[in-house]
């Protein structure tokens, strides 16, 4: 009968073999990470990546970093690869972000929530998601307080419209309480137009009211195109024209 002791020996000897197969792989050169792939390389991935780089896959932390990334609010699923020395990241990014962005400050809108998000990140997310751009002090504010609902009618108003025409590239806050002036106005490069949303009211007929400029816009030709960008005031009741002094 064997004794105890070689017994646990018998079991221990492949157990020490595998720590030390995996711990001499893991400083092999081959396996060493030389250059990153990364599907959304904004400035907070790129930080929890970057210190992988140069390393041995095998020793790194891959499970704390994948799991750092989908912590990130706008990640939604994370997949890590290696091969050939390159580091493969796809991420998944939620598909309901609305950006906020001020001087100092960066914040994302989504369906169940308004959280910060570090200003570095808004170049890459802003080729996902639509931007709103508002003064810091109120930005500040709807981070403390959250934002009032019929402005969120109009942001998330403006963002559907952006989604499905693609023409809107930036909506720019207006924080001003005179009722002359606009609560909104939307940025339309491909259609060389502004336009400017004057009361809460009016959100609903936004995509409406991008159609109508867009008919405008093809029916001018090459005036709309190489003209004076043309600027518009959408009411609750109407979309005007609006000439600038």
């Amino acid at each position: 009968m064997q004794r105890p002791e070689k017994t646990i020996a018998a079991l221990l000897v492949p157990g020490v073999l595998v720590i030390s197969l995996y711990t001499a792989l893991s400083y092999l050169p081959l396996l060493t990470v030389r250059d990153l792939d990364v599907s959304h390389p904004c400035a907070s991935v790129m930080s929890i990546l970057l210190p992988m780089k140069g390393r041995s896959f095998l020793s790194a932390s891959r499970n704390a970093v994948v799991s750092e990334i989908a912590s990130l609010p706008y990640v939604e699923d994370v997949m890590m690869r290696y091969g050939d020395g390159i580091l493969s990241i796809r991420t998944s990014l939620r598909n309901d972000g609305i950006a906020l962005i001020s001087d100092k400050r960066a914040a994302l809108i989504f369906r169940d929530a308004l959280v910060a998000v570090d200003q570095r990140d808004i170049p890459m997310l802003s080729e996902v998601y639509p931007v709103v751009g508002m003064d810091d002090s109120y930005l500040e504010y709807a981070l403390l307080k959250g934002l009032p609902e019929s402005m969120l009618g109009i942001i998330r108003a403006s963002a559907l419209a952006s989604g499905s025409t693609c023409l809107i590239t930036w909506m720019e806050y207006g924080n001003n309480s005179n009722s002359g002036s606009p609560v909104l106005t939307l940025t339309i490069p491909d259609l060389n137009a502004d336009l400017s949303i004057m009361d809460a009211d009016a959100a609903s007929r936004i995509e409406e009211s991008l159609s109508i400029i867009e008919d405008e816009y093809n029916a001018a030709g090459s005036c709309a195109v190489f003209g004076e960008r043309a600027h518009y005031g959408l009411y609750s009741d109407r979309l005007i024209r609006i000439k600038r002094q």
